[in-house]
């Protein structure tokens, strides 16, 4: 069983320009530390369009522990990933709650010094995989200010689709107020998602398939997809 069907067999091959593969697993509280350089490092370059970043200036270690349990502890459907290039997190994943049960929305952040590499297009691509084809969510959204368009060349490139314009209060110093909403329905032809369908025992027992095993507490909270 692959979690993802378009993950690439044998060893996961460098992520271009880098000495080590884009890997995704879920925030922890381990991440603290690290949080506390990215956050001192990237205020400015993410303050912009992040509400929370402009207030960051003031955070201790404990302000940050904190934002950081907060991801943890998330409840469902919300869901919290880092993507690591060796030892150091490059970007926060977020999956999003909407109205509809079956869609989700995507959120995400670059750590400055990391743009432009087209980090954020693989992370919105595994975000995607993992909506999609863990979940079984029937559409993903991709919000953004309208002013942002580096976040929305994302959606375009992946092949999202324009849905409307909509208005927020401003929380970022950068924001118009007026968002931008693209969506990606589902491939019909995907197979159920992993949590579809499934019983409730499978979450004690050992999934096996032709070429893997996985226990399923190893499959909720540190796989690797590759966008």
């Amino acid at each position: 069983m692959k979690i993802f069907s378009n993950l690439p067999t044998g060893i996961t091959p460098n992520y271009p320009g880098f000495n080590h593969p884009l890997y995704m697993r879920r925030i922890q509280p381990r991440d603290s530390v690290e949080f506390q350089r990215i956050i001192r490092d990237s205020r400015d370059h993410l303050e912009g369009y992040i509400g929370w970043a402009e207030h960051s200036a003031k955070w201790d270690f404990q302000n940050i522990n904190q934002f950081v349990m907060d991801h943890v502890n998330a409840e469902l459907p919300r869901e919290h990933f880092v993507f690591t290039l060796g030892s150091q997190i490059v970007a926060l994943g977020s999956l999003a709650p909407m109205p509809d049960p079956m869609t989700i929305q995507l959120a995400l952040f670059v750590r400055k010094g990391f743009t432009g590499k087209g980090i954020a297009k693989s992370v919105t691509k595994s975000l995607e995989n993992y909506a999609f084809e863990v979940v079984g969510y029937e559409q993903v959204f991709y919000n953004c200010d309208y002013s942002n368009v580096a976040s929305y060349s994302v959606a375009k490139t992946l092949g999202y689709e324009y849905v409307d314009l909509f208005e927020v209060p401003k929380s970022a110093k950068d924001e118009t107020g007026i968002w931008m909403s693209f969506k990606k329905d589902r491939d019909l032809n995907l197979p159920p998602g992993i949590l579809q369908g499934l019983p409730a025992e499978i979450f004690s027992k050992v999934i096996s398939g032709s070429e893997d095993t996985y226990k399923w507490s190893e499959i909720r909270s540190d796989f690797s997809p590759l966008a």
